[in-house]
């Protein structure tokens, strides 16, 4: 090194040491203005620790929350954000820029009451480089501008549909709420906290679940749309019906960014649904029963039969009348032990196929169903209508489902641990036809002398090993088809003289 380059660097040595003294000087003469301007401000002010400790607060962040300086500086940070996890928020922002702008945040008062406040926050180093806290100015939050581009149609058609309309952002839990939102409830602007929190405290506790499955089912693209209705509670302690609407907005990865929406009062339309409901209470037992005895009839017969039992009435209603009719009483004998050896659900399962097929087999002939009692059933021939060879209609269908349940028994199922009985009881006479019941309960039904012979025959039959048992009338109507045989006062069945 020359001569002369020693001499510059000692010449700038001594430049630096001038300087840094004028800086302290500065320094010392600035710190009491500082401090001056710090206390005396009637901008809210602040230093915090970054374990959240209050380091410096000034009287206009004091009185603004309604504590003194002293209580201030004793509390923890944490204790004054009125939502969990926001200080978490407010760090991550900060320390990843350096600073942070009209952060949005709720801050609770001395007296538990919670406002919106916007913060404008640096990042405060030693000299050390080491991040020593945070120094920052609060102001309560005034209405934030819109951030969506100007479009009056737009704006006028949001104005008109007195929606009120919302925005949350997931990531960070900010919402935005419009004024008309908080209006619908009853609240100025500045009266409800744009936080989740607060939209949920207002939700009543029967519904609440029911609005977060449907943000989640949004958020995690189970469902489109968000729509769901619920009851909130206005300014003035009153719940209110109002619909949530919302969509959600994702990046181009995919990643969820908001959910957007509105929110509508309904309360006056579903004061009209309750109304219409109220009036419709109020129908007439007479029409209730009509209802129900339409839905009974169509649960036994073909919709052709139905059609033509109801094509008699006057008012609509299922006619009741009486008739000469064949009836058969089905019993399927054995089913029992299938109930000992299969679960419930196969048990139902192999009573089905039974109870279908012959179902099917009946209705084929023209029969129908009006009673389906555990292993039995009754079916009927000749309503609405006596053909005058119903009994051979009955006679048949006893023959055709004997017949089923030997090819049945052939190829039946593996877990069926013996083979199905059949016993019939077959007879022909009078019944009554029609609904029995109330409105809680109707059923279709037939009873009479008829009914109680076929059912008798059956048990018969069981007993006696006979797969079919009829009466005097059908072997009368029926003089010299059958092949019978006489047992008391009945007659068993084995085949048809004619085949």
């Amino acid at each position: 090194m020359t001569f002369e380059e020693i001499v510059e660097q000692r010449k700038a040595g001594a430049q630096a040491l001038v300087r840094q003294k004028r800086l302290q000087d500065i320094g010392t003469a600035t710190a009491p203005i500082l401090r001056a301007f710090f206390e005396q401000s009637d901008e809210a002010m602040y230093v915090t620790t970054v374990a959240g400790q209050f380091y410096e607060v000034n009287r206009a962040f004091a009185r603004m929350l309604g504590y003194s300086i002293d209580e201030l500086k004793r509390l923890p940070v944490s204790q004054i954000y009125s939502v969990p996890g926001e200080r978490r928020r407010f760090r991550a922002e900060i320390d990843a820029g350096g600073r942070v702008h009209n952060f949005a945040l709720q801050l609770k008062t001395r007296g538990g009451q919670t406002q919106s406040f916007a913060l404008d926050a640096v990042v405060w180093r030693r000299e050390s480089g080491e991040v020593g806290g945070y120094i920052g100015t609060v102001r309560p939050e005034r209405r934030r501008p819109d951030r969506r581009p100007p479009s009056a149609p737009f704006d006028l058609a949001i104005r008109g549909s007195n929606d009120g309309l919302w925005s949350w952002r997931p990531s960070t839990d900010e919402l935005d709420l419009s004024s008309r939102w908080k209006a619908l409830l009853g609240f100025s602007d500045y009266e409800f906290a744009d936080s989740m929190r607060s939209w949920l405290a207002r939700i009543h506790p029967q519904d609440s679940q029911r609005f977060r499955s449907g943000l989640k089912a949004v958020a995690q693209r189970q469902a489109d749309l968000l729509s769901v209705y619920l009851r909130m509670q206005g300014r003035d302690g009153v719940y209110r019906w109002v619909m949530v609407r919302g969509i959600s907005e994702r990046d181009t990865s995919g990643r969820l960014v908001r959910i957007a929406g509105s929110l509508s009062d309904i309360t006056a339309h579903l004061s009209v649904i309750e109304r219409y409901k109220l009036q419709q209470s109020e129908l007439s037992a007479q029409n209730q029963r009509l209802a129900a005895e339409r839905s009974a009839l169509s649960r036994f017969f073909t919709p052709q039969t139905a059609a033509a039992i109801l094509e008699r009435s006057d008012d609509g209603g299922m006619p009741c009348a009486k008739a000469e009719i064949a009836i058969l009483s089905v019993r399927f004998l054995g089913l029992e032990d299938a109930l000992d050896a299969v679960s419930a659900h196969r048990y139902r399962e192999l009573t089905d196929e039974l109870v279908t097929d012959v179902m099917d087999l009946v209705y084929g002939l023209g029969g129908s169903v009006p009673s389906i009692l555990g292993d039995r059933l009754l079916v009927t021939f000749g309503l609405p209508d006596p053909t005058g060879d119903d009994a051979r209609a009955a006679l048949r269908s006893a023959w055709g489902v004997r017949s089923y349940i030997d090819t049945y028994n052939d190829v039946r199922p593996e877990d069926m641990p013996h083979p199905v009985g059949i016993a019939i009881g077959v007879a022909h006479g009078e019944v009554f036809a029609g609904a029995i019941g109330s409105i809680h309960r109707l059923e279709y039904t037939v009873a009479g002398a008829a009914v109680n012979v076929a059912q008798e025959l059956a048990t018969r039959a069981a007993a006696s090993g006979e797969a079919i048992l009829c009466d005097r009338r059908i072997v009368g109507a029926l003089a010299g088809e059958l092949v019978t045989r006489t047992i008391g006062d009945a007659y068993a069945v084995y085949g048809w003289s004619t085949d």
